[in-house]
């Protein structure tokens, strides 16, 4: 990649966090790594970590097989958030805790998920299996007793070729009536919780842009308007990237090279939900759950 040596760049550089490794947990524990730009989490998992648990089927986030979870701060709560590991990139990894299947139970111990699935007989060729569990475990992380409605929220993006269904819904329902979320986040998963919020407070490390820089790629990490403009005054062919459905299939399955990604994801501009006279505003990083969950949506749209 051209190096620019502009006035503008320098000085956004100077104000700019460089790192080639990033830091964060997987299933309790501390990983430093360095990443490559164009690297998912599931490869992250599979090449890096040789854990083979989470599983590569569509690749184009479909149908949910590699299906894990992180934990973050956001609005000042601990969440945990079920993603296609298939198309997130595993640069944004830095400073979550990342949870697989090889996390939650082993097979002398079960996670609570797992044991209902089996007694339900949920599981039938299981290459899905671990999908579900990791669907159903930010479902009951989250929510205690969740609704038969926010169930099948939950469960809309797993695929079951063998058609377990109806046994995965009541190992669901169970779980729903009979756990608590006390009951499904584990011990070691409950430690990390703290550290995630010192992880955000540290503006040195984390509250700053990030820049990785590779022989081939660059990954930008803008963290507000201002430093995006100044990025893009730099680099006006880079390719914008937030939920990785289009790039990240292009780049999985095409084997298309972007020599510069610029992730939207940490611009709050982007991601406001506000009431105006002129009407509501969503902010263009706004998801379709933090729709569902807008106060200021559920007032104004009851139904």
């Amino acid at each position: 990649m051209e190096v620019h040596n502009s006035e503008n760049l320098i000085k956004l550089l100077q104000r700019t966090y460089n790192f080639n490794k990033i830091q964060f947990w997987l299933n309790g524990k501390p990983i430093t790594a360095e990443i490559p730009p164009a690297q998912t989490t599931l490869q992250f998992l599979h090449t890096n970590q040789h854990l083979y648990g989470t599983k590569c089927s569509c690749n184009e986030g479909d149908c949910g097989a590699c299906t894990v979870v992180i934990a973050y701060v956001k609005e000042g709560n601990i969440v945990y958030e079920a993603i296609n590991s298939c198309l997130y990139n595993a640069a944004k990894l830095h400073g979550k805790h990342l949870i697989t299947i090889e996390g939650l139970g082993t097979p002398g111990h079960l996670h609570p998920i797992q044991e209902v699935m089996y007694k339900q007989h949920s599981l039938q060729c299981g290459y899905c299996s671990p999908g579900f569990v990791m669907s159903l475990f930010a479902l009951l992380a989250n929510s205690s007793h969740p609704d038969e409605e926010e169930i099948l929220a939950s469960l809309e993006g797993n695929l079951c070729r063998c058609g377990s269904y109806q046994s995965i819904l009541r190992a669901t329902r169970e779980l729903s009536e009979n756990f608590t979320t006390s009951d499904i986040i584990p011990d070691w998963c409950r430690a990390i919780e703290p550290r995630l919020f010192c992880f955000k407070d540290k503006s040195e490390t984390v509250q700053r842009s990030g820049k990785l820089l590779f022989p081939c790629t660059s990954y930008l990490i803008p963290r507000s308007l201002s430093e995006l403009t100044d990025i893009l005054k730099n680099e006006p062919e880079a390719v914008f990237i937030t939920g990785g459905t289009d790039v990240m299939v292009r780049m999985n399955i095409q084997k298309e090279e972007i020599p510069v990604l610029i992730d939207l994801s940490e611009l709050p501009e982007l991601k406001q939900i506000n009431y105006t006279k002129q009407g509501i505003i969503i902010g263009a990083g706004v998801t379709y759950s933090d729709i569902q969950h807008s106060g200021i949506i559920k007032s104004d749209l009851p139904s």
